[in-house]
């Protein structure tokens, strides 16, 4: 079985909702190929999820209630393992503490070599502008699901 593990930093916004969104995107197909969709974080640490990401997500049909962030480690990364990683932070990371390869998400989308960024990258006040902040979580979480699709396709021709 082909294996996608989604990586980001904290596991609770950007991988995580890569994965969900995959996820729901292979129940709608009726012949999904078999394919393990997981997800795990740089630095994952026990957090909430963030209410503006959790109700984006239940908006489009995805409950993720029962998702725990998780920690990248080794025993994630087998050889089978395609792994998709959101920012290019994180694929330096995996290539400077495990000395893999990964793809860009939205290279593997749109072939486009930039970053989905995280909330506090893109709105450098977030602590202070919430509405900025949750704004733009949903809007990124509604971004990675339209991306999806073509994330499979791609996937699919590059037999990864």
């Amino acid at each position: 079985m082909q294996k996608l593990l989604f990586i980001c930093t904290g596991n609770i916004f950007r991988s995580m909702s890569a994965e969900y969104c995959l996820k729901q995107y292979l129940s709608t197909l009726k012949s999904a190929p078999a394919l393990s969709v997981s997800s795990a974080g740089t630095a994952a640490t026990p957090q909430l999820m963030h209410p503006a990401v959790l109700g984006t997500l239940l908006a489009l049909g995805i409950d993720p209630h029962n998702h725990k962030p998780r920690q990248l480690t080794s025993s994630l990364l087998d050889k089978d393992t395609t792994i998709i990683a959101m920012g290019k932070d994180h694929q330096d990371y995996i290539r400077r503490h495990f000395h893999r390869q990964s793809f860009l998400f939205n290279d593997l989308c749109f072939h486009k070599k930039c970053s989905v960024l995280d909330v506090n990258e893109a709105i450098t006040d977030y602590g202070d502008n919430p509405v900025a902040a949750a704004q733009y979580l949903s809007d990124t979480v509604k971004y990675i699901y339209q991306a999806t699709p073509a994330l499979f396709q791609n996937l699919l021709q590059a037999n990864l």
